[in-house]
């Protein structure tokens, strides 16, 4: 059973295999331990406990060479997937370059006619450089290394394709002019190495983001900058007027003397402002 475990090559059906040996291993051992003990005849419930023992080996021996089955078939199962994939991705590419060459000129075609914006050359090679990846890891793994079949042979494609297409457009938008640019290769290089490479896809989008960002931040100032501020104004200080005193121009004599009189202006300057009382002025009267 060991050799058995050692041929199971996934991970998941390995390692159930692995504690399927222990469990083998411990009753082994529990067996080996009561014959060891007893040379004489076994007592029936100790011979029960061995048929138990023997009972439960037996299916642990059962389940490692259903696992065994079950990775011999999940392997399979991958490598006619992938056969199937790549018959089908040269099915497709021979199809195409038959069309291309029947209804007109096939380097036209893959460089004028666009879907969605995108030529149609680069939704080809970016499927190229995706089926490309998967033959790569297909071949430098073993078939039990490679992982899930469906992502290799269905998401991995149609990631690239989509990246490819976005990539395109924003490089053709931002950064390359197709009208100056040195090869007319170049578009479906770039989409080759981003199905192909995940890293490089991402090397790309990163500096692609980096140059809208740097885009938008560099039209805000000036965008800013075309408005005019406004300057704040300093209140200036203001020449406050002296209050206006007015001056009666006679002056009422109390009304707890007799007689009251009326007192005249004076003499010297013309002014109202009242003149002093003369000393005998009241002279006679109750000083109280």
């Amino acid at each position: 059973m060991s050799s058995v475990v050692g041929d199971i090559g996934f991970e998941d059906l390995k390692s159930e295999a692995t504690i399927a040996l222990k469990e083998m291993g411990v009753l082994s051992g529990e067996l080996y331990q009561q014959s060891a003990n007893d040379k004489q005849l076994l007592p029936a419930q100790m011979a029960l406990q061995v048929f138990v023992i023997f009972d439960e080996l037996c299916r642990y021996e059962e389940r490692i060479k259903v696992l065994k089955r079950e990775n011999d078939q999940r392997a399979a199962t991958t490598n006619t997937r992938v056969f199937g994939v790549t018959l089908g991705f040269f099915a497709i590419i021979l199809t195409t370059t038959v069309l291309m060459a029947y209804y007109g000129d096939s380097w036209r075609t893959l460089k004028h006619y666009r879907i969605i914006g995108v030529p149609m050359g680069v939704f080809l090679w970016s499927l190229i450089g995706s089926f490309a990846a998967m033959i790569t890891q297909y071949y430098q793994n073993t078939v039990y290394q490679f992982g899930n079949t469906f992502k290799w042979v269905f998401v991995r494609p149609v990631l690239g394709v989509l990246m490819a297409a976005g990539i395109y457009l924003a490089l053709y938008a931002l950064v390359i002019d197709e009208r100056t640019t040195s090869s007319e290769l170049l578009p479906f290089l770039v989409a080759f190495f981003v199905g192909y490479s995940d890293s490089f896809s991402l090397d790309l989008l990163g500096s692609i983001q980096s140059v809208i960002t740097s885009l938008f931040a560099s039209k805000a100032p000036a965008a800013s900058g075309t408005t005019t501020a406004a300057v704040p104004t300093v209140p200036q200080p203001m020449a406050v007027a002296p209050p206006i005193v007015s001056v009666p121009t006679t002056k009422a004599v109390p009304t707890n003397f007799p007689n009251p009189t009326t007192i005249p202006p004076h003499p010297s300057d013309g002014t109202n402002l009242p003149v002093p009382p003369k000393p005998d002025q009241f002279q006679g009267e109750d000083e109280t």
